[in-house]
Parts: structure tokens; C-alpha cells; sequence
């Protein structure tokens, strides 16, 4: 179908498979691995249950004009993005999309980043975290430095990722130091507990991992984030770059008072308000939303910073950026395995999924460390940080993932909704819930890995930027001749266009 060829094209970039995709004629591998697979063709089948009332009910109310997303969600907990409005700020969230999967392409990203028209100023690698940083002109005529900081990339063996990896999940908090030189520099020192010396942020800490990330990273791209006055710096990145970008430009703000933002893309919480009424993480039956804890108190106020210090893209269906919340389905399958720490989700219901990824985890010989290391120290919740913008399919589309969950393609976008990040674990609960027990499901899992590769980011960003000019430029060529002089005059800066 032309679904199937659309996923397998977005799967493309993960180089291994897709070239024996690619080399077999796309289409007819694919059929051959189903034919060739009942228990997959079960778990599809399972994947699919039966339309039932409150299905038709579901998908009636969305179909109604003007009902959907609005329907989807809590009540005044997220509005849809006006994009003809906020056209300048969907052009920087797509370049910095655009700029963050260009530092995926390892040695060919200083090419990737000129062929974006930014000028490398400097790259490196700190602790097994590619960074680049890169100079342009933004959409009004301002210039720009960007701070790009790389997710986790299996396929770039020059560095330690089993060592990176322990660091992600080793998600002890920590209270922030106020002084940058306060955290330890050794890794060692962090996992003995090493004090800190001197103040710290009141009633806020970090996921240990993280902030040694961060402040390594600061260490590291220092010299080159003085900019000229009227200039902007701009932290971005995908994943665990993401979050690095988030926590970097907060560490910047709340130390030094420095003007920066950050423009994030399916980020990793990594700070939390402690007595926040954050709670323990969400096991097998998703909790009632009558028991539900209250609404956690925002990092970002309590730090007394702008909640659009950092504003995140997230791909709803993406099972990463619930990681560390106690909505996070992954945790309870890793857990789940201490027989023979390679089996997920072992006491659970039968799974294809669960003898695929025994395989996978067979051939990682880190494994059984990093998994020790996760079981221990990530069953930890924390917040995300500022405004939160969901990435939403069309209604059809929606309903067909949220009934059948099938189709693991990155849908075209079709708006963005806003919500704040302290609501965010309610809005996905609520509209694109996920849970172990339907996320062990392969069709499920194999959306979650395309929704959270960094193409589902910058390609619908890139996409909707495209859509908005396109829109723009069609209601000009429609409007009387003298109208369109105005708004072309206007964007020069001139006044001289008003009709005689």
C-alpha cells in the first residue's frame, strides 16, 4: 500500500535495514518478511480490535467541523497554533529542526549544515555528545549563532555509546549548583556522590546524567558563545541533545543571566521541582484520572525565568518524551525482564515483540550493564521545561493510529498545538496514550522508533513552513493589485504603496 512504501521510505535512513529494503524492491520484501511471519501478522491482527460504540462515538465527534484537535484534549490545557500569525516562529523552529538532523550526518554534517546556508564556527565531541555551532541569518534579517547538540546515534561507532547511554539513564537527582564550577568534571566523582560546594538552585534538581553532560558541554562551546550585541544564540537539539539544549540554556540563564533560548525536539525532561508533587512512576494499569496527582509546579517559574525560554516540538506518538514522567511505558519492560535481563516485558502477554528484542539485546554485549544501571536509577520522574508544541496528524489519520495503530509512518502534519509543559503528560495521556501493554505490540513499537527519529521533526516542520509561505503567497496573487503592493512594500519598509 502506499502507506507501507511511505514507512518503509521514512525507515530508509536507518542505513542497515533500509539498504536490504531498498535492494528487495521495498513493497515485495516487506510482503515477504509478512508471509513469512504469522506471529507478526497476529500481532497486527491484535493491533486492530473491533469497532466499537465508543469508537463511532469517538470518531464522530472528531469528525464534526471544527471539533478536532480541540476535542481531543483537557479543557484548557492546549489551543491550536495560529501558523499564519506565528509565521516567523514556525520558520525558527524549522530551522533549528533542520539544523539538528544535520548534525546526524557525523562527518558529512559540516557539508549537511552549509548546505542550510549556516557557516560552521566550530564542532566537537564532549563525553560521546557531537555538537556543532553555526552561524546564519535568521528569517528577519538577524543574525544568529546556533549551539546544535546531537541525540544518540547507534550508527556512529568513533565514539563509547554503551558509556554514553549509562550516563542518560543514571537519572539520580541532583541539586544545580549556582556556580558552574561546582559539578564535578569525573564521571567517577558523580557516581560517588561527590558534594557540591557552594549555593544552589532553590527547590530544583537534575538528572544527574544530564547536568555532567551539560555542564562538560558549557565547558566545551564556552569561547564561542560571546556574540555580538543585537545577535541572537540559539540552542537546539534532537533527543538527548534535546534535553542538553534545554538544560544548557537554562544552567546559562539562571547563572549568568545570558541571552539565549533554546528550540528543542523530542527532549528528555531532566529538571524537576522538588515536593512538587511529582510521584512514582505509573505501573501496568494507567492511573484513574480521579487519582491522578495535581498539577506539577513549573521549573521554569519557580526558577523565575520566561516560560518561552525553551519551547520543544513533540511528535505525539514519540513513547521518548514521556521517559522519567510517570506516564513512561518503557520503563515498566525493561524492568519487567530480570530473568534473563534480555527478555521485556516477560511477565506479561505473549509478544513478538518480546523474542525480536531478545535478539537485538543478544548482540549488544553492554547491555546487561546499562540495564542494571536503568532499573536502578531511572524509575525517577521530572519535568519539562517552558512551552510544549504537539506535531498532529489530520482527523482520519489520528483515528486510524489511535484505533488500529497500524500505520508507523510520520503522518503529514496538519497543525500544532501548544500546550504547557507541566500539562503535557495529561494532553498525550488523553489523546495518544501509551502504555506496556499496547507499546509491545510491534506495530506500536516500530512507530515508536520512526516517531522518534529525527526526520519526524524537521521533515513536517519543514513541510508546514513550506505550507504557510505557499498560503501567503496564494492569498497575495488574489488580492487587489494595489493590496499586494502595500504588503510588498511594507515588507521593504516603504509606505509609498497606498492606493491613489
Amino acid at each position: 500500500s502506499a502507506a507501507a512504501e511511505r514507512a518503509l521510505r521514512d525507515v530508509a535512513a536507518v542505513p542497515d535495514f533500509a539498504r536490504g529494503v531498498l535492494a528487495a524492491r521495498s513493497t515485495d520484501f516487506a510482503k515477504g518478511m509478512l508471509a513469512n511471519a504469522g506471529a507478526v501478522v497476529k500481532d497486527l491482527t491484535e493491533a486492530a480490535p473491533p469497532l466499537d460504540a465508543e469508537a463511532v462515538e469517538l470518531a464522530n465527534a472528531l469528525l464534526r467541523d471544527g471539533a478536532y484537535p480541540a476535542a481531543l484534549f483537557p479543557e484548557a490545557t492546549a489551543t491550536k497554533v495560529d501558523l499564519r500569525t506565528e509565521r516567523a516562529f514556525l520558520g525558527a523552529a524549522a530551522r533549528a529542526a533542520e539544523l539538528s538532523s544535520a548534525v546526524y550526518a557525523n562527518d558529512g554534517a559540516p557539508a549537511a549544515l552549509r548546505a542550510l546556508s549556516a557557516a560552521p564556527v566550530a564542532t566537537g565531541r564532549t563525553h560521546d555528545v557531537a555538537w556543532a555551532i553555526v552561524d546564519g541569518v535568521g528569517g528577519d534579517g538577524v543574525l544568529e549563532r546556533h549551539v546544535v547538540i546531537r541525540g544518540f546515534d547507534a550508527s556512529d561507532e568513533t565514539g563509547d555509546n554503551a558509556a554514553l547511554v549509562k550516563k542518560v539513564v543514571y537519572a539520580k537527582p541532583v541539586a544545580v549548583p549556582l556556580d558552574p564550577a561546582a559539578f564535578p568534571r569525573a564521571w567517577a566523582d558523580v557516581l560517588a556522590d561527590a558534594p557540591v560546594d557552594g549555593p544552589t538552585a532553590p527547590r530544583v534538581e537534575a538528572h544527574a546524567g544530564f547536568l555532567f553532560l551539560a555542564e562538560a558541554l558549557l565547558d566545551a562551546v564556552r569561547p564561542h558563545l560571546e556574540i555580538g550585541e543585537g545577535h541572537r544564540l540559539v540552542f537546539a537539539g534532537h533527543s538527548i541533545g534535546g534535553a542538553l539544549a534545554g538544560l544548557c540554556t537554562v544552567l546559562l540563564r539562571v547563572r549568568e543571566s545570558a541571552d539565549v533560548a533554546a528550540l528543542v525536539f523530542a527532549p528528555l525532561p531532566c529538571l524537576k521541582v522538588v515536593d512538587g508533587g511529582a510521584v512514582a512512576l505509573t505501573r501496568t494499569v494507567p492511573t484513574p484520572e480521579a487519582s491522578r496527582p495535581a498539577r506539577p509546579p513549573s521549573v521554569l517559574r519557580e526558577l523565575k525565568l520566561d516560560e518561552d525560554l525553551v519551547r520543544a516540538f513533540v511528535q505525539p506518538w514519540d513513547p521518548l518524551v514521556r521517559w522519567y514522567t510517570d506516564h513512561d511505558p518503557c520503563y515498566p519492560l525493561v524492568a519487567d525482564s530480570a530473568g534473563d535481563v534480555y527478555t521485556l516485558f516477560a511477565s506479561g502477554p505473549p509478544r513478538v515483540l518480546r523474542t525480536l528484542a531478545r535478539t537485538i539485546l543478544e548482540t549488544a554485549d553492554a547491555w546487561p550493564e546499562v540495564r542494571e544501571v536503568y532499573v536502578q536509577q531511572a524509575n525517577q520522574t521530572f519535568s519539562h521545561l517552558g512551552s510544549m508544541h504537539l506535531i498532529m496528524p489530520d482527523a482520519p489519520r489520528y483515528l486510524a493510529d489511535r484505533l488500529f495503530s497500524l500505520v508507523v509512518d510520520v503522518p503529514e502534519p496538519f497543525a500544532v498545538v501548544r500546550c504547557a509543559a507541566a500539562d503535557l503528560p495529561r494532553v498525550l495521556d488523553a489523546a495518544f496514550r501509551l502504555e506496556e501493554f499496547s507499546i509491545s505490540l510491534v506495530p506500536a513499537a516500530l512507530r515508536s522508533f520512526v516517531h522518534h527519529f529525527h526526520p519526524a521533526y524537521s521533515r513536517p516542520l519543514v513541510a508546514l513552513r513550506r505550507r504557510v509561505a505557499d498560503d501567503a503567497e496564494a492569498a497575495m496573487s488574489t488580492e487587489p493589485r494595489w493590496v499586494a503592493r502595500g504588503v510588498a512594500a511594507s515588507r521593504a519598509g516603504r509606505d509609498d504603496a497606498a492606493p491613489t
